[in-house]
């Protein structure tokens, strides 16, 4: 009788467990923001993978900021040029944030030429910079391997004075102070991206351009980052190795 009552108190234990880890994940997915997938970065790997699995081989992958995002556009590419793409860019894209997507990308698919935008190189874009962990949040969301996303976790960490990787694993504890705030946009998966994108950003809306004043010749060159050289130093590396 012991060992039965045993047994009973053991699965009620798993069994709450359980029942309180669905909750948490599920409330979690509900308070994030939102804006941590407003680019559909997730989306488009899922995309890819499909694409994989349907035998269409990716020529050319791009990455970078948004310079990237919003000005290549694949199905052009493919339309005008008759080559396939994946934009895998996002808004203020990091070098190490690249790094750790490119290794991702290529567990699905090797491209035939990878084209990067270097408009960081001059900058020091660190995990725990206010301006720009918003950017390591979507990488580190969208790569699902466990190795990698623990490699990319103790990366920050590394590179951080002031990394707070509950953060990054348990967006509850950042964010459980939105409820008050939840609409319907809250709830499902909602997102306009169409798999035709191939991961660019369109936008219909017009602007009148602004003119702007002429070129100062005078304006000295940056210094490079060494922090964001040795990533792109890394994905050369790894362009070499594939």
């Amino acid at each position: 009788m012991k060992i039965k009552s045993n047994t009973k108190i053991f699965f009620k234990i798993i069994a709450f467990f359980l029942i309180f880890s669905i909750v948490f994940l599920y409330a979690q997915n509900i308070l994030r923001w939102k804006g941590e997938r407003a680019e559909n970065l997730d989306i488009r790997y899922e995309d890819f993978i499909d694409d994989t699995k349907k035998g269409q081989e990716l020529d050319v992958l791009y990455m970078g900021t948004s310079l990237t995002y919003a000005a290549v556009t694949p199905i052009v590419m493919w339309n005008e040029c008759g080559f396939t793409g994946l934009n895998f860019g996002t808004s203020v894209q990091n070098s190490m944030s690249m790094y750790y997507l490119l290794q991702y990308v290529l567990k699905v698919q090797t491209p035939k030429v990878l084209v990067l935008d270097f408009c960081d190189l001059t900058l020091t874009r660190l995990p725990d910079d206010d301006a720009y962990w918003k950017a390591y949040k979507k990488a580190f969301d969208t790569i699902e391997d466990p190795k990698l996303k623990v490699d990319m976790l103790n990366e920050m960490n590394r590179k951080s004075t002031d990394f707070d990787w509950v953060e990054y694993l348990f967006p509850m504890f950042n964010y459980h102070a939105r409820w008050t705030e939840l609409d319907s946009s809250d709830f499902g998966n909602v997102s306009g991206y169409e798999s035709y994108y191939k991961g660019a950003l369109l936008n219909k809306k017009h602007k009148v351009v602004k003119k702007i004043g002429e070129y100062d010749e005078s304006i000295e060159p940056g210094e490079i980052s060494e922090f964001t050289l040795e990533y792109y130093e890394k994905i050369l590396d790894l362009c070499k190795e594939k």
